[in-house]
């Protein structure tokens, strides 16, 4: 999380996905979110880097990643009054269970949902049981008969 100088615009977007070799696979205007007054930017990096750098000495990884967010924003983020890294080992699945967002047994009409099917972020959990409420309102009528 970086937090910016109160004068400090953020990026004219809400979030971007980055490609190429950058070790940033993700960054987020958290204060887009509602409810969020404060001006700052979530960065995730990317599995496959995380987990070279994982025991790294984390002021060595904080510079890293604040200079490459410099470099992919624009943005001057070295005086940011806020940086705080998080290792979050078990945030996001290796090895997505399927390539669908839910998964279905045809019969017995079992269904399971979560992040974990596709990738492991809130936004992969929503679509999931997006997914999973579609299918199951296609099994029964909606709203439900009255017995």
């Amino acid at each position: 999380m970086i937090g910016l100088d109160e004068h400090q615009a953020s990026p004219p977007w809400t979030s971007a996905f980055v490609g190429g070799d950058s070790p940033v696979d993700w960054i987020a205007v958290n204060s887009d979110k509602p409810g969020r007054p404060e001006n700052c930017l979530i960065v995730h990096s990317k599995n496959e880097w995380s987990e070279v750098h994982i025991e790294d000495d984390q002021d060595m990884v904080k510079t890293k990643l604040l200079a490459e967010v410099e470099n992919l924003t624009g943005l001057a983020l070295a005086g940011s009054p806020h940086v705080v890294l998080h290792r979050w080992r078990y945030a996001n699945v290796d090895r997505a269970a399927s390539e669908k967002p839910c998964l279905v047994d045809a019969k017995t009409q079992l269904l399971a949902c979560g992040d974990w099917c596709t990738k492991g972020r809130v936004e992969a959990a929503f679509l999931s049981g997006t997914a999973a409420a579609r299918h199951l309102t296609k099994l029964t009528p909606w709203p439900y008969p009255r017995g």
